[in-house]
């Protein structure tokens, strides 16, 4: 009995001994032909030879064998992916030369793997033919852009994933794996060459828009009476660069005063919305608008998003000085006698109206009323306005005209005319258009309530002085 113990101890050690040096066999074996044989990993770019400001997207698709391979797949990780494979590429979240974009579309169900230590999104792509064997493949894709021309160097990525040498089912039923290879493989360096727009039949105003683009243009109404504002809104749709598009400033039309645009971006449209103010009435018309972009091809060429032309109605200002007739009456020459008579009556009417102009401005500066620094910080406290409105509004009121009417220059240009200097004027109008501009976005420090008092106070003891006053008459009579 002791002689048969020994040889069958014997026999179990000599078993041991070959199961391990078959493990250590298929261990190097994996290790030596995993870069072609069961998992692979490619690095690529929609271009090689990208234009300036054009989207770029990296691939880093990557598989493992169907049949064998896949099912035999280890969790290696802390948290359960549906892809247990590593993906490193260090360098994908800031790429040397590229500046990123957002993504497109949702990745929430999209299967995960394991990119730089991190679960990450990767889009199946299937089952894909390689010498003669079937792979899972896998995605991870990313936008990019250059902001200037210039040749690219990306490393090599790497894929890394543990295969289980064999599955079991013990006694309780639970699957049980036995020994485990590794599995790395690595794709080749990346080389791009970013190149500037064509010189050649470059439009004008070409602001470096490269992709494929559509303009549609609608305003929120066809008529508007001169005080309201108008909304033009503006879609640029089709593949390409959206983000860093630049769209038109529509700030020199010739008859609206644009007080700001709101601009928002989404996947595949990029929606903008101008408030404008208008500076004429009667049938106007807006655009047609356009914006030139190099179509990247191939071939490339240089085209242009178009919008239609659209037209509105613009009730005029009622306090408006009217139009002067095109065609001057020729006076009658029954009427000549009577002409010396009819001036003298107006030249004295003339005279009477200035003198109780004059009395009534008297009395308006003799008589106790709150200036136009008071109205502001009553009208601050008790109704919460923003201070840029009220002001415009308080002004509007001050020079018998609408809000409408102050946009742009026209507010110096009215201050003036009042008999206000030109530094107070010009402030004035730079706090307006600061103040307006913040409803849209734009940054800067606000006015302070205090400053804007000191202004409006300054406003006022310009108008009423008498020098100025007499300046801004004459003026007038220029």
């Amino acid at each position: 009995m002791s002689a048969r113990r020994r040889s069958a101890a014997r026999a179990s050690r000599l078993a041991r001994r070959l199961v391990a040096l078959a493990l250590a066999l298929l261990l190097a074996h994996g290790a030596h032909g995993a870069t072609d044989d069961e998992l692979f990993v490619e690095l690529s770019a929609s271009s090689r030879t990208p234009f300036v400001e054009q989207e770029l997207l990296l691939r880093i698709r990557f598989g493992v064998e169907a049949r064998q391979a896949q099912p035999l797949l280890v969790q290696p990780f802390q948290r359960t992916l549906e892809i247990p494979i590593q993906v490193q590429a260090p360098w994908l979240d800031a790429p040397p030369g590229l500046e990123s974009l957002p993504a497109l579309g949702s990745a929430a169900d999209a299967p995960r793997c394991a990119l730089n230590g991190a679960p990450a999104a990767a889009m199946a792509r299937g089952e894909e033919l390689r010498d003669g064997r079937s792979f899972r493949v896998w995605e991870i894709e990313r936008r990019f852009a250059a902001p200037r021309a210039g040749r690219l160097r990306f490393a090599a990525v790497e894929a890394l994933c543990v295969l289980g040498l064999q599955r079991e089912q013990d006694l309780l039923g639970e699957t049980q794996i036995i020994g485990r290879r590794e599995l790395r493989a690595r794709s080749a360096v990346l080389e791009l060459e970013v190149v500037e727009p064509p010189a050649a039949e470059r439009p004008a105003g070409y602001l470096g828009a490269v992709g494929s683009f559509e303009l549609e243009a609608s305003l929120d109404r066809s008529s508007l009476r001169y005080d309201e504002v108008l909304r033009l809104e503006l879609r640029v749709r089709g593949p390409g660069n959206l983000e860093r598009l630049t769209l038109p400033a529509l700030d020199d039309l010739p008859s609206f005063h644009r007080l700001g645009v709101l601009d928002a971006s989404r996947a595949g449209e990029r929606i903008a919305r101008y408030d404008f103010a208008p500076r004429a009435s009667g049938k106007l018309a807006l655009g047609p608008l356009e914006i030139p972009f190099l179509d990247p091809g191939p071939p490339h060429r240089y085209r242009f998003a178009r919008s239609a032309v659209l037209d509105v109605e613009v009730t005029p200002d009622p306090a408006a000085a009217p139009q002067p007739s095109a065609a001057p009456i020729e006076p009658s020459e029954t009427l000549a006698p009577w002409l010396p008579v009819l001036a003298g009556a107006l030249l004295i009417a003339v005279l009477v109206g200035l003198a109780a102009a004059r009395g009534s401005a008297g009395r308006r500066r003799s008589s106790a009323r709150r200036s136009l620094g008071q109205q502001l910080a009553v009208r601050s406290a008790t109704e919460g306005s923003a201070e840029a409105n009220a002001v415009l509004d308080l002004l509007a009121s001050w020079l018998g005209c609408t809000p409408s009417a102050l946009h742009g220059s026209a507010v110096a240009e009215r201050l003036e005319a009042r008999g206000a200097l030109p530094e107070t004027a010009s402030a004035i109008d730079a706090a307006l258009a600061r103040g307006i501009s913040a409803r849209y976005g734009a940054r800067g420090p606000a006015l302070p309530l205090a400053r804007w008092i000191e202004l409006l106070d300054a406003l006022e003891r310009e108008c009423l002085s008498e020098g100025n006053a007499a300046r801004a008459a004459r003026r007038e009579v220029n």
